[in-house]
């Protein structure tokens, strides 16, 4: 090949080593435009990333929030941020796994908390909830904890080394000031029920008891404090069996109908008869009233009671009533006459055994007539088909002058405690006796003294005027063989002795008159099933609170 030129290579090869600045520009502009490119979206990049983070630094302080609030929520009351049941469950299964199982637990609860939100409203109610809760913080010590179970009821649980029943009295005394609500100024007090931990087992069980404890220290009244000891326990269990076998008694029929005479105090006659519910145990003994009747009531069981008692009473007294016109009074219980079909029930069974409705008398306690004001209306109905009504144990309860005036009353019991004076009376004893008479005797109401047991008081009650009397004088409550047996040796001797019985009539002597005959179908009661009188009233089919 031929050779280069020397100078024409030398251009050639500084060509090809070294290119021109202008030639250079374009690329490095793209260069420099990428790069800002990129540093601009790494910024916004994290820019976003920043926002981001922010987000999910707010969304995890948020929820943590929330789960605080659910667990509060979980664990407090809403209405006065006290601890809730749960709470206690837990402390109280902690403190019973410890070695010393040692505390006390006391339930409260607001006596006449129901009146405020009655009257005043919930709001107010409310706000009195909240001022409870804030005395019981002040009480609390150390590790006390004080809780609201729910409605008016409210627990303070202490540890060891503290003195429960005096912790529990600085709790009471701290509800007793006044609250203010709406415009004006309530007073409230409070019942304890008071457990020592070492009498239970488990959470469930202490519950269970302090309860037991607060219902007893409810009988006893307002302002009160019992604490629980095993008796009570053995007495609920008590109350389940007779539950279940009440409820075995009215399936299996060993329930049943005693009656006691009520006598005309003129002629010795027997006027009519008081229906009384009788239950045979399982073992053959009979059952008192007294302690089978608030079981039943406690249950609902009562109207099945009531039920089987009426339309047995009914039955047994039509032919009583045709043949000497006598008349059967029935105890009726506020859960009864709340029934919404009461009224059909009653005149049902009415057409269903041929009693007349004038020869059925539907007894109350005062209490009922008063607390059950609303269902009255049904007494009203019956007595527009000549069914009357009585009040039990008159002067007991309210003994308004109000009532006797507005509500469906045709006649008074007057109750033992006027009728039976003690050994010594005072001088005004038979005061009290002879101004309910003149009352119902205005208001035109008939009257029967109850607890007449001598010949003393039934001369007392002669020469006052007391048309009818009913007692152990007379009769016990006895099966209804033995009043069909009394009746015809009462009423018919009466229609043929020549003068009636009265003040200065003589009459068999009380002995007589108690001479029951034997009914082999069905056991006697013993003592215990027949109280006296006072008892029998309170024991019969009724709602006596």
């Amino acid at each position: 090949f031929p050779a280069m030129p020397l100078g024409a290579a030398a251009v050639a090869s500084g060509m090809d080593a070294a290119p021109h600045p202008v030639m250079l520009l374009p690329t490095t502009i793209a260069a420099v435009a990428v790069g800002g490119l990129l540093v601009i979206r790494l910024g916004l990049i994290a820019r976003v990333a920043d926002g981001q983070a922010r987000d999910l630094r707010r969304s995890l302080r948020q929820r943590a929030a929330l789960e605080r609030e659910l667990r509060h929520r979980a664990t407090h009351d809403p209405l006065t941020g006290l601890a809730n049941r749960a709470v206690l469950l837990d402390r109280l299964d902690q403190l019973l796994a410890g070695p010393d199982r040692s505390g006390t637990l006391a339930i409260i609860d607001l006596d006449g908390f129901k009146d405020v939100n009655d009257t005043l409203g919930h709001a107010a109610g409310d706000e009195v909830l909240r001022q409870v809760a804030k005395r019981l913080r002040s009480v609390a010590v150390g590790e006390d904890l004080v809780v609201r179970l729910g409605g008016d009821e409210f627990a303070v649980l202490c540890g060891r080394d503290t003195d429960g029943k005096a912790r529990a009295r600085q709790a009471l005394d701290a509800l007793r000031p006044g609250y203010g609500a709406g415009d004006g100024e309530i007073f409230l007090s409070g019942t304890t029920g008071l457990l020592d931990l070492g009498e239970s087992a488990t959470s469930a069980d202490a519950l269970r008891d302090a309860d037991l404890a607060l219902t007893a220290a409810k009988e006893i009244g307002k302002n009160q404090i019992v604490v629980f000891h095993t008796a009570l326990r053995e007495a609920r269990i008590r109350r389940g069996e007779l539950a279940g076998g009440l409820r075995r008694a009215l399936t299996e029929g060993r329930l049943s109908v005693h009656y006691q005479p009520v006598v005309n105090l003129s002629d010795g006659k027997m006027a009519a008869v008081e229906a009384l519910a009788r239950w045979l145990g399982d073992d053959g003994v009979m059952i008192p009233p007294m302690q089978f009747i608030p079981v039943a009531e406690e249950t609902g069981l009562i109207v099945s009671v009531g039920k089987y008692v009426l339309r047995r009473a009914c039955s047994d007294a039509r032919i009583w009533y045709e043949r000497y016109g006598v008349a059967v009074t029935v105890n009726v219980s506020g859960q009864q006459l709340r029934e919404p079909d009461f009224v059909d029930e009653v005149l049902g069974i009415l057409s269903e055994t041929g009693l007349p409705p004038q020869a059925l008398v539907l007894e109350l306690t005062e209490t009922t007539m008063i607390t059950e004001i609303e269902s009255t209306r049904a007494l009203e109905r019956l007595r527009g088909f000549g069914v009357r009504v009585a009040i039990d144990d008159f002067g007991t309860g309210y003994s308004s002058l109000s009532y006797l005036v507005r509500l469906p009353v045709d006649i008074l019991k007057i109750d033992r405690a006027f009728t039976s004076p003690p050994a010594q009376p005072a001088p005004h004893h038979w005061a009290f006796v002879r101004a309910i008479l003149d009352l119902a005797s205005s208001l035109q109401l008939q009257t029967i003294a109850e607890g007449i047991e001598t010949d003393q008081q039934a001369h007392t009650l002669r020469n006052l005027d007391c048309p009818l009397a009913q007692g152990y004088l007379y009769s016990r409550p006895v099966p209804a063989a033995a009043i069909a047996e009394l009746l015809s040796a009462w009423n018919t001797r009466y229609e043929t002795e020549s003068q009636p019985y009265g003040p200065q009539t003589a009459r068999p002597e009380p002995t007589e008159l108690h001479r029951v005959p034997a009914e082999p179908a069905e056991p006697q009661a013993p003592d215990a099933a027949d109280p006296q009188p006072d008892e029998t009233s309170r024991a019969a089919v009724s709602a006596c609170p």
